[in-house]
């Protein structure tokens, strides 16, 4: 589907909307409930501003969490983002394009200024891709500039769809029971220093897991706490949570919900591939093909060889297309350099920006068989660098201090004799 097409207008808007249809559904057949709630409950009915953070793969029910006057939330700049921000918009959160791997700066900047609107903040902090239940510093960054209290909440359902997605996306079932556990706010001083910035990363992730994990529990669904967030702790269900906890199991790869959720994509798939005029000449021409198909040792041959040199000159063409986006992201970086909004911090002053490693890139090329879609595979490295010193100019001299690095995966395919994103 070309960006930009027809096709690709239909299919966001279309499947925006079944979204909202399936969360609406879902949202008028289960029954909720808080624990550990009171606090921020009163904060939403009084107007005071939070930041809501929670786990990527608890995300489906938080929508109905959410009881404050408005919210704003990041949102990746992908096609699959612009389906969620029009599923999300109806329950009052509003989104700003960006996210921990892309337009980072950008989102930061977006989600400040909706926060001197009057918006609460919401945020994944281990989104957009990972790793699960690994916080980034993102939101404590966040709370350090806006002076809002962190709420870290998580959910547990009794009957729930578990995808084996990387992030272990949860999507309660109709009829289903609800738990919301809200952990102790996190409160971040603007003259926090960056050793308490990693301390608070960390208490921030721990609370995640731990409100998770206890979620679960109050749901009446006994897990084998997963080693990669049992630690310190984090894990051992409550007394309460034990007293509470039913005889209802989880329900896992439930066939009828996932044929139905499989049947709800097919439809927003078919429905934006028939508004391309090409899909009826493309149609046409795979049964003419699949008419005349004629094999032969000679033609296999052939075909291998077309084959192989096809892969190669793709290889070529995305080494190519790869040093031109390495190029942009040092022109990014520069900009970045240049557009550092610099705090006062110690008599000096400090300002943090986002660089790239791209000297090294890894890059492969996928699916180069005939029939296939060509996938290519970048992955660099961001990292969020800090500049300090008694003036601008002296920080700029310093050599700069990582705070943050993170992997990052782009994706992209060929069409159309091109790479795009």
């Amino acid at each position: 589907m070309r960006r930009g097409s027809r096709a690709e207008w239909l299919f966001v808007r279309i499947g925006g909307a079944l979204i909202y249809a399936l969360l609406r559904l879902i949202g008028w057949t289960t029954r909720k409930r808080y624990v550990n709630g009171d606090e921020l409950l009163e904060r939403f009915a009084r107007g005071q501003p939070v930041i809501l953070a929670f786990w990527h793969g608890r995300m489906v029910m938080m929508p109905f969490a959410y009881r404050g006057r408005g919210a704003c939330i990041m949102n990746s700049q992908h096609r699959d983002g612009e389906i969620i921000s029009r599923a999300i918009k109806p329950f009052g959160i509003d989104v700003v394009r960006g996210s921990s791997t892309r337009g980072w700066v950008g989102g930061m900047k977006g989600l400040l200024e909706a926060y001197q609107r009057g918006c609460d903040l919401v945020v994944v902090p281990d989104g957009p891709r990972g790793p699960r239940y690994r916080a980034k510093s993102g939101v404590v960054q966040l709370a350090r500039s806006t002076g809002a209290p962190i709420y870290p909440v998580s959910y547990g359902v009794t009957r729930a769809l578990s995808l084996k997605s990387w992030d272990e996306l949860r999507i309660p079932l109709p009829f289903s029971r609800v738990t919301y556990v809200v952990e102790a706010p996190i409160e971040v001083s603007a003259k926090v220093t960056v050793e308490e910035m990693e301390a608070l990363r960390l208490r921030l992730e721990e609370s995640l897991n731990r409100a998770m994990v206890h979620a679960d529990h109050a749901s009446g669904i006994a897990l084998t706490t997963p080693s990669e967030y049992k630690r310190d702790g984090v894990g051992e269900p409550s007394p309460a949570d034990e007293q509470s906890r039913g005889e209802t199991q989880e329900i896992k790869g439930d066939r009828a919900m996932g044929r139905f959720i499989a049947g709800v994509l097919v439809c927003a798939l078919i429905a934006g591939g028939a508004a391309s005029p090409a899909w009826a000449a493309g149609k046409k021409k795979s049964s003419t093909k699949s008419a005349s198909k004629e094999s032969s040792d000679t033609a296999d041959t052939t075909s291998s060889q077309d084959d192989a040199a096809r892969a190669e000159d793709l290889s070529h063409k995305f080494e190519t297309f790869c040093s031109t986006w390495m190029d942009k992201l040092r022109e990014r970086e520069k900009y970045n350099l240049a557009h550092i909004q610099w705090q006062p911090d110690a008599g000096g002053v400090v300002g943090e920006y986002v660089g790239y490693e791209t000297d090294q890139p890894e890059h492969t090329v996928s699916h180069t068989e005939k029939k296939s879609v060509p996938i290519g595979k970048l992955i660099y490295r961001e990292v969020k660098l800090k500049l300090s010193g008694k003036s601008e100019a002296e920080a700029l001299a310093n050599k700069p201090e990582i705070v943050e690095r993170t992997e990052v995966t782009e994706l992209f395919r060929y069409d159309h004799g091109v790479w795009v994103y």
